[in-house]
């Protein structure tokens, strides 16, 4: 079986960190958004 090009693995690296990062840094915001959803009346 041939290995993978780099290009591809390092792609998807970078993909899932960038994702994580991101994740993270918008974990204020999503919980802020959430509980203001909770509290709006139906």
């Amino acid at each position: 079986m041939k290995p993978a090009p780099f290009h591809k693995v390092a792609g998807t690296f970078l993909l899932m960190v960038y994702w994580v990062i991101g994740v993270w840094v918008m974990q204020g915001r999503l919980k802020a958004l959430r509980h203001k959803l909770e509290a709006a009346p139906e």
